[in-house]
């Protein structure tokens, strides 16, 4: 959800608080988005053969004060299929975290003189550091239901930008 405002302050006020305050822009983005299904599977000799794995039955959501990084889903309600034997685990049975992130920015122009204009910009992503966990290990076997990578943390850029 794009936005873009032009900030009204000292927009009518005398040369110097005008020029050092007045006329800044604001924009951002902002994205919501909800987690994706994923499918378990089962272990297997040959990464090629890889197959669903056994559902056993049960809830595989945790509830919300329960999952974190270290167990995101109910990692019990799921086992290797047989070796001669394909698993009956659901399709997207399990949902992954879903991603907030916040993009800012802003931006102004000065004028140095009549033909010189410096352009100054401040961009925020991320700008509120939500934390915005990866998927979890889905694949039965060390790191199974476990989360052990996230999105980038705030970054913060500044541009200047001198046209003569």
């Amino acid at each position: 959800m794009p936005f873009r405002l032009r900030l009204p302050f000292f927009a009518h006020s005398r040369n110097l608080l005008r020029g050092a305050f007045g006329g800044w822009e604001f924009s951002g983005a902002t994205r919501f988005q909800s987690g994706q299904y994923l499918t378990v599977n089962g272990t297997s000799s040959n990464a090629a053969q890889n197959r669903r794995a056994l559902y056993l039955g049960g809830d595989t959501a945790l509830p919300s004060d329960q999952r974190g990084p270290n167990k995101w889903f109910h990692t019990a309600v799921f086992a290797a299929p047989p070796t001669t034997g394909l698993g009956n685990a659901g399709i997207g049975s399990v949902l992954g975290p879903g991603w907030e992130v916040w993009d800012v920015s802003l931006r102004k122009e000065f004028s140095a003189t009549e033909r010189v204009k410096i352009k100054f910009r401040a961009d925020a992503f991320n700008s509120f550091n939500h934390v915005n966990l990866n998927n979890p290990g889905t694949t039965i076997g060390g790191g199974f239901g476990t989360i052990t990578s996230d999105q980038p943390p705030r970054q913060i850029q500044f541009g200047l930008n001198v046209a003569f």
